[in-house]
């Protein structure tokens, strides 16, 4: 194997430059974990619902026999879909809120400001949350509960309530760093100031 006389004369990377590579790679799953964390949850707890739930009516209606552990399993994805579907839901802005009232009566810029409000309030309800079924998490943890008819631990399913609603902190304080940026950018009218882009 012939060695290009550039890459013989090429010096060796430095530890530096070694680590700014790797920073950049990281920085790259981190951002596409951020954009995509709760879609491949939701696609894959999506997916083994169906599954186990054809599945279950298949061999039940099918071959008349029942299948228990499909009825825990679809449980399972369920619990898992449900939670961090509304992540993504507060991601998209979504979430289930009422904005005519703010709109009329304090306007884009007052209803702003009620969003950025109400987003402190979500984002410590959140984290309530989390600390409350984080201790039903380790409970069901110590005590080893399974299911039944699967075996699982049930601290696995328990774990999607801390974990769903500590990416729905995240995301609502990314959302209120959005909402603020949106407020500042805005003039007293409540449109965005000249220069700026136009609220998405």
């Amino acid at each position: 194997m012939r060695v290009r006389k550039e890459d013989r004369e090429r010096p060796p990377l430095s530890f530096f430059q070694i680590f700014k590579r790797e920073e950049a790679q990281i920085m790259s799953v981190l951002k596409w974990l951020d954009k995509n964390l709760e879609k491949v949850i939701v696609a894959a707890a999506t997916t083994v619902l169906l599954s186990a739930s054809f599945l279950g009516v298949v061999t039940r209606y099918g071959f008349n026999m029942s299948l228990t552990w499909t009825e825990e399993v679809s449980l399972f994805a369920l619990i898992w879909l449900a939670y961090f579907g509304a992540a993504i839901s507060v991601t998209r802005r979504r979430h289930l809120r009422i904005e005519l009232l703010p709109m009329l009566l304090l306007g884009k810029r007052g209803q702003k400001i009620v969003n950025i409000l109400v987003n402190v309030v979500f984002f410590g309800f959140a984290l309530f949350i989390v600390k409350g079924t984080l201790d039903m998490t380790l409970l069901a943890y110590r005590t080893n509960q399974v299911f039944a008819a699967t075996g699982i631990r049930r601290w696995t399913s328990v774990a999607a309530v801390p974990c769903a609603f500590l990416v729905l902190a995240l995301r609502v304080f990314q959302d209120t760093l959005r909402q603020f940026a949106e407020y500042k950018a805005m003039d007293k009218t409540g449109e965005p100031s000249a220069g700026t882009p136009a609220e998405q």
